[in-house]
């Protein structure tokens, strides 16, 4: 506990969506394919090599970093019992991959919570529903709400510029072992409008598009308030918690998946 634990910086071409990662000033750089869940490609001074994931393969390489950079990039420290503070619910929850700077998750590519969470950039209508008008909750038979399948935006400049992220249930947060997607899954209740967006391709979400240009007409297609579109025009919107976690992305420059009238509720999992 004494050391600094790994820590790499990923980065992401939203354009692409290749997530890639370069160490040694670029003699070694690693390719994490669909969040790894298709596997690694490692380049080490024009050597490549294909890692397989699920297997030892990509930790014998957070040790092999260790060993031989460790002063610089992190000591890989992993601990099934170590836990830390959730700053979100002021639960102890597990750090079994080590700690962020600020004692936060960090994943198995060894990236922060902060960069999966999206605080690059600051969130417009994800858990505010104040500012949705249209599109409001059903109900199931059991009365438990259910929430439209939706696009969540986000704003890296306080409402001047607008992304998207898709929502869906191409996910395994019901089987880990990423043998069945959770739309697959008898154990998730489809009906009941679960799904998932994320801003980085993980091994929970490792087929998400991420970032995906938007504007304020599709925020009042999606049922976004004419307030909250005006705050944004006006460039009012609250700023980014952690706007020095944009280098970790290349943002999209185009629309390339426009929302319509057919398409807004629609679940992207093809």
């Amino acid at each position: 506990m004494d050391k600094q634990h790994l820590l790499l910086d990923w980065h992401l071409d939203c354009n692409t969506g290749k997530l890639t990662c370069e160490l040694l000033d670029g003699e070694l750089v690693y390719e994490a394919h669909s969040g790894g869940v298709e596997g690694y490609t490692k380049t080490y001074k024009g050597k490549v090599t294909q890692l397989v994931n699920k297997s030892p393969d990509w930790q014998q390489e957070k040790y092999w970093i260790s060993e031989n950079w460790g002063e610089r990039y992190g000591y890989y420290q992993p601990d099934v019992d170590r836990v830390g503070l959730e700053e979100s619910n002021g639960q102890m929850e597990g750090r079994a991959e080590g700690l962020g700077l600020e004692g936060e998750y960090i994943d198995h590519l060894h990236r922060s919570q902060h960069l999966l969470n999206g605080l690059d950039m600051s969130m417009i209508n994800q858990f505010n529903p104040a500012v949705v008008d249209s599109y409001s909750p059903g109900t199931a038979a059991d009365g438990t709400l259910i929430k439209p399948s939706l696009p969540t935006f986000r704003t890296p400049d306080r409402g001047l510029t607008i992304y998207k992220l898709l929502p869906t249930t191409k996910t395994y947060y019901y089987n880990p072992e990423q043998e069945l997607f959770d739309y697959e899954n008898p154990a998730m209740d489809n009906d009941l409008g679960f799904y998932w967006q994320g801003t980085c391709p993980c091994q929970m979400l490792p087929y998400i598009k991420s970032y995906l240009l938007s504007d304020y007409e599709e925020m009042k297609l999606a049922g976004i308030s004419d307030e909250a579109i005006e705050k944004c025009k006006a460039g009012e919107w609250d700023a980014p918690l952690k706007p020095e976690l944009k280098k970790h992305f290349t943002y999209p420059t185009e629309n390339t998946h426009p929302l319509t009238v057919t398409n807004v509720t629609n679940l992207d999992n093809g």
